[in-house]
């Protein structure tokens, strides 16, 4: 079990010392060590949820996961060598949060792995299978400290170990974002089964892309072709939405299930029920709300209020071109069908309202976080611990009604109908809190500036 875990942790050992290869070699051992820890610590953390984890599907949450692993990875390959004398404390909270993201995307997938081989005929593992895991993780502290820091040494000598870590974590991160409830089932309709070759080929190509990238786009080009990217990408998923629900339609065998839209989604497929397929796609929202937010930190210039609306606006945006879409496409599809105007509405600004809650909550991070990259990751994980933690906690008996405060718990009320048009105003009211408090809090922020916000870490430091 000691060498298994090992075996399946060294995604994490590997994205650490990427993380902390460039920086003072104190910095470095402490970056590493609590990397280290914290890899630990949410292991045993996953598996102590472990029953809970055999009975939720993390399909729809692995494209964020992937998604965050994949920047952090791409973001350490475009980090030039500096001078060790010069790296700054933004760079070791820089390193904090990018192996915090890479631990908290890797973490799961390892304990997958590890309860999977401990299980019992695919059930959760019993009491002595899990002191064993535990016992295993736990022995595998100084051996995982060892080999990172053996590793870092490594890469300072040859770069060339530099690259061929960040492909591998590449090709892991293009395999969850494969993983998504929908790419998946897209893939299962086209039968394409090599997804394996293409994430590792994905992983060769941003690779050799990275080390050959020399002039980086000007301003005006990344914003214009950032917002055509990010455009596409909802264009695309609305796409592969539409083709899924029509090859569910036709009762397919998906891993020995037969399945169809209407017990999947809870809804059957129409032009007007395309409304209800805004709530299924809060993993996407939120990567473009991220995406989108750290767009918006890179003008200094422009107050929180001006920032905070640009944000809800290119979200709006976001939201009518997948609503669009999916509209377009399931009626030629399917037809129209039927719905109230009610319901629609009700529905409609309800998820509209939920997904609000996303650039309210990034924007109030990127005032927080001076440094852009540390923003975008930190909404990343926001997003990643939010949606994960609605379905732990959805899970739990003793903790359930707990979830209903989470937005992507009521979007998915809302998709399944639990949600009448007469109840609507829980979420609605749950998300007016949220995007209330968010923009409280980012406003606080920007007026004490860079002051208070010194005054803040340091009080955070000595706790």
């Amino acid at each position: 079990m000691l060498l298994i875990n090992i075996a399946v942790s060294c995604d994490n050992i590997g994205a650490i010392a990427l993380a902390t290869r460039d920086l003072p070699e104190r910095k470095a051992l402490a970056a590493r060590r609590i990397g280290i820890l914290l890899s630990i610590a949410l292991k045993l953390i996953f598996l102590f949820l472990t029953g809970i984890l055999f009975k939720v599907s993390w399909l729809h949450i692995r494209i964020l996961g992937g998604a965050m692993l994949m920047y952090v990875t791409w973001g350490m390959l475009r980090h030039r060598p500096q001078e060790k004398a010069k790296a700054s404390e933004s760079g070791f909270t820089s390193a904090i949060l990018s192996i915090i993201a890479a631990d908290a995307s890797m973490s799961l997938d390892n304990v997958v792995a590890i309860t999977g081989i401990i299980s019992d005929g695919g059930q959760a593992p019993g009491t002595r299978g899990l002191l064993l895991a535990f016992a295993a993780i736990a022995a595998s502290a100084p051996i995982m400290i060892a080999f990172s820091d053996a590793i870092a040494k490594l890469m300072e000598r040859f770069r060339l170990l530099t690259y061929i870590f960040a492909g591998y974590l590449i090709y892991i991160a293009a395999n969850m974002i494969f993983e998504d409830e929908m790419i998946k089932l897209f893939f299962y309709e086209i039968d394409f089964y090599f997804t394996a070759p293409a994430a590792a080929l994905f992983g060769l190509f941003l690779v050799i892309y990275g080390i050959y990238r020399t002039n980086p786009p000007s301003r005006a080009t990344e914003r214009s072709s950032g917002s055509a990217l990010l455009c596409g990408a909802v264009i695309v998923y609305s796409w592969i939405t539409v083709a899924v629900f029509s090859f569910l339609e036709t009762g397919p065998i998906v891993d020995g299930w037969i399945t169809n839209a209407e017990v999947l989604y809870g809804f059957p497929p129409s032009g007007a029920n395309a409304v209800y397929m805004l709530g299924s796609a809060s993993g996407l929202f939120a990567l473009l709300g991220a995406k989108n937010a750290e767009r918006i930190a890179k003008e200094q210039s422009q107050t929180y209020i001006t920032a905070l609306i640009r944000g809800i606006t290119g979200m709006a945006a976001f939201i009518v071109l997948r609503l669009a879409v999916c509209l377009i496409g399931m009626t030629f599809t399917f037809g129209f069908g039927g719905i109230s105007a009610f319901d629609f509405i009700a529905a409609l600004f309800a998820q509209s309202m939920l997904i609000m809650v996303y650039p309210a909550v990034f924007c109030m991070l990127n005032s927080i976080f001076k440094n852009r990259a540390l923003g975008l990751i930190a909404s990343m994980l926001f997003s990643l611990f939010e949606i994960a933690g609605a379905d732990i906690i959805s899970q739990t008996s003793s903790w359930s009604l707990l979830a209903v405060f989470f937005p992507s718990c009521q979007m998915e009320f809302i998709s399944n109908r639990v949600s009448s048009g007469a109840m609507i105003f829980y979420p609605i009211a749950i998300a007016s809190l949220y995007i209330a408090l968010a923009s409280a809090i980012g406003a606080l922020f920007t007026a004490v500036g860079d002051k208070g916000r010194e005054i803040a870490y340091s009080v955070i430091k000595r706790i």
